[in-house]
């Protein structure tokens, strides 16, 4: 959602936007994530304060440790210092954007295939019908696309067979244009840094 909600403050009318989300944006459920939380109350406190409902920002508050705290206030005191690249995700080293520009080197961790959600029609699923008509109606035309992921041999067996036929399904039936398939976008290990989907 906070993806989405930032792609419309950029976006005007004819624009095209292709979504490569990772298949963990598409099998959201809601459930408040660190990387989400840490940027928005360090980065971004209008949409916190204008954007959530008092519910979500009770639990994005709730959610954060003492640890947590004390990191995003000595990240806030220290933001003008200038970053160090390559240490990885914090304020210092994310661009405005919130991209880590600087990575280097072949994937060492081995990453399991992603986990299938219990419902196939998530949240996140939701928010892209939703932003798919805001597009149309600010006529802005929306693909979305499968992300670079590893080549894992699951993906070519049940249950991920019928899940990306599901998603398929979906975005047809919501008459949201799709380019590719997802075989389209798995590669090997060698070709990843240091997440299943950052490719070297």
């Amino acid at each position: 959602d906070y993806i989405l909600y930032r792609a419309k403050k950029n976006l005007n009318s004819g624009d095209i936007i292709i979504l490569p989300f990772e298949y963990q944006k598409w099998t959201w459920d809601g459930e408040e994530e660190e990387t989400r939380r840490d940027y928005v109350l360090t980065h971004d406190k209008d949409f916190f304060l204008k954007e959530l409902s008092l519910k979500e920002k009770i639990s994005m508050i709730y959610s954060v440790s003492p640890l947590n705290l004390l990191t995003s206030l000595r990240e806030q005191i220290s933001i003008t210092k200038e970053a160090e690249l390559g240490k990885g995700y914090s304020s210092f080293t994310l661009n405005k954007n919130g991209d880590e520009t600087y990575k280097d080197g072949t994937l060492k961790k081995a990453y399991k295939p992603f986990e299938l959600p219990e419902e196939y029609k998530t949240l996140g699923l939701e928010k892209i019908k939703d932003f798919d008509k805001w597009c149309k109606e600010n006529n802005i035309r929306l693909f979305v696309t499968f992300p670079n992921t590893i080549n894992h041999k699951e993906y070519f067996q049940e249950p991920y067979n019928k899940y990306f036929n599901t998603l398929l399904e979906y975005f047809s039936e919501n008459k949201i244009e799709v380019i590719g398939k997802p075989e389209d976008s798995l590669y090997p290990i060698n070709y990843f840094y240091d997440t299943n989907y950052h490719m070297n």
